[in-house]
């Protein structure tokens, strides 16, 4: 986002003050410590980092301009592509940690919720070459610039479905036995994230991973959090602050926990 709020500092600061610390100090539950020591720290330097963050720089460098349809705030219009990455990509700190997650936990397949110009997808789809990838965007010059990058890096894996998510969701669900890994980082409001995760339930079992993005950006984004957290189906939540993590194995601790994930 080009300007941040005031009350989006104030979360952060609440969150900063509450959360246990990255090393796992005072962490109870052997599962949430174990994510924390081997997974948060960014020990190594994976092979995936240098050659996506080379395309990020391309994209930053990137002055033409897509049509975009925000099917989210409803503000749509022309957009430089070095604009949309700026502003909308994952930042390489969380988007190499969706990559270790994929790679550490192994789903059976990804699905994610908003392509936007291609950067978390590639991240996600160099965890394991010969996994399957379903990436959903509504905004159709979008998506095509998304899949010029995976055409080029012959990305066969990658499975772009192109219209509006509350279509093409339950599209793909029916193509899959369960869900593997789920990516949410497409309409960014209450209603529609709660929608998507009750659109998936069905395709839950006790492997599956949800990772919803910008769980702190609004009030409402805060609530719709709050609410899955609560679900009889949820075990154990880990909030990053940037990004939401749950997790569903009925033998993991039921809670959620704050974690500081600082570059």
């Amino acid at each position: 986002m080009s300007r941040i709020h005031p009350t989006y500092i104030i979360r952060y600061i609440r969150h900063f003050l509450t959360a246990f610390s990255s090393r796992g100090f005072g962490i109870h539950s052997p599962f949430v410590f174990s994510f924390v020591e081997d997974l948060l720290p960014e020990a190594h330097s994976y092979y995936a980092y240098g050659p996506v963050e080379r395309i990020r720089q391309n994209l930053l460098h990137d002055t033409a301009s897509i049509q975009v349809e925000d099917y989210g705030t409803g503000h749509s219009g022309r957009r430089r592509i070095c604009d949309i990455a700026r502003h909308s990509l994952k930042r390489p700190h969380d988007a190499r940690l969706l990559f270790r997650i994929a790679a550490r936990m192994r789903p059976d397949n990804i699905i994610e919720l908003g392509t936007s110009l291609g950067i978390t997808t590639l991240y996600l789809a160099q965890s394991d070459t010969r996994r399957t990838i379903y990436t959903l965007e509504g905004s159709p010059e979008t998506a095509r610039v998304a899949q010029s990058l995976f055409d080029r890096w012959r990305q066969k894996q990658i499975r772009l479905v192109t219209g509006r998510i509350e279509d093409t969701l339950p599209q793909v669900l029916a193509q899959v036995d369960g869900i593997g890994l789920l990516f949410m980082d497409a309409n960014h409001t209450e209603e529609a994230t709660l929608r998507y995760f009750t659109t998936c339930l069905p395709k839950i079992n006790d492997r599956t991973i949800i990772v919803i993005d910008d769980i702190h950006s609004s009030t409402s984004m805060e609530e719709a959090w709050l609410q899955i957290t609560r679900h009889e189906r949820v075990r154990t939540c880990i909030d990053l602050f940037s990004m939401g993590i749950l997790f569903f194995h009925p033998e993991n601790p039921k809670g959620v926990y704050k974690i500081r994930h600082l570059p």
